[in-house]
């Protein structure tokens, strides 16, 4: 068991190393190796076949982090002859690959030997001339794509496991304007557009006189949803006003203004005036004195006035 780890660790290693080529600089997009693939070639198979098998190829590379160039579309026969070689070994598949703009090379071949179809993988580091090769059989004509396959991560390794892309979801509430939040991530105001990766989450809706909503939302790969949320207007409730008490009407007794000091003042003024005046003259005539008493309580008031002669 620990020496077949250590081999997968090597081998590992080595497919590192090799599909990173140095310098920098002669590396794709994003520091990513480029990768050249040929044309399957095989003289089994008909051209269609190869076609179709070629495409196969390009599809299963383009999984893997690296730039994919544009295969040539010479027979790689005639590209073997052009590189006067004579067979496709790392020297001659590098001598292909030259002023190609390439970090790698690959090639493909299908053979067969009885009633089985023979498949052999290369791929070889233009720089280094360093190459990983691959064989693979097939009973059928149908199954060389799967073989084919086989064979390629045999020198790739294992397809990586793709990454999960953004999924849109439209959020719509009746009515609209409620504020949207997606595992307590406050969204904006519905309708929104999220784009989520693929799982499970909780949305939840809230607007001013509506009850707030919460809901699961599933987000399925490559699925866009669209929801829309119905909000419940919450019931107004009156203001109820606290009881007052009956205002008490002031009751007040009413005195006869004949009753008031006021008036029996002004009477008690008007009558001694008057008696002063009377005396003054009766003084001319008989020399006579009388006096006047005065209450201040005015209920007594119209008793106030008497006269005594003397």
């Amino acid at each position: 068991m620990n020496g077949r780890l250590i081999a997968a660790g090597v081998a590992a290693m080595a497919w590192v190393l090799l599909l990173t080529p140095e310098p920098a600089s002669a590396q794709g997009a994003g520091g990513r190796p480029r990768v050249l693939p040929l044309r399957v070639t095989s003289n089994q198979v008909s051209g269609t076949q190869l076609q179709a098998l070629t495409e196969s190829v390009l599809g299963k590379v383009r999984k893997y982090p690296v730039e994919v160039l544009t295969p040539p579309a010479e027979d790689p026969v005639d590209l073997m002859v052009d590189a006067e070689c004579t067979d496709f070994d790392a020297e001659c598949l590098s001598r292909i690959g030259q002023g190609r703009n390439a970090d790698l090379l690959l090639y493909a071949e299908v053979g067969k030997k009885g009633d089985r179809f023979l498949i052999q993988v290369r791929l070889v580091e233009l720089k280094t001339r360093q190459m990983k090769a691959s064989e693979g059989d097939t009973d059928s004509e149908e199954g060389l794509a799967k073989a084919l396959e086989r064979s390629l991560e045999a020198v790739l390794g294992p397809e990586p496991s793709a990454e999960p892309e953004p999924v849109r979801v439209e959020v719509a509430s009746t009515p609209p304007g409620a504020e949207v939040y997606l595992d307590q991530d406050f969204k904006g105001l519905s309708p929104v557009t999220l784009m989520v990766l693929p799982g499970s989450y909780s949305l939840r809706l809230a607007k001013v006189g509506y009850r707030e909503v919460t809901q699961r939302l599933t987000v399925e790969a490559r699925k866009a949803g669209n929801v829309v949320v119905p909000l419940e207007a919450v019931p107004a409730v009156p203001l109820e006003m606290p009881a007052s008490a009956p205002k008490q009407e002031k009751t007040s007794e009413v005195t006869p203004f004949y009753q008031t000091w006021w008036f029996w003042t002004v009477v008690g003024a008007v009558v001694v005036g008057g008696a002063t005046t009377a005396g003054v003259l009766l003084s001319k005539d008989q020399a006579k004195t009388g006096s006047a008493g005065f209450s201040s309580d005015p209920r007594l008031a119209p008793k106030d006035v008497t006269l005594y002669p003397r």
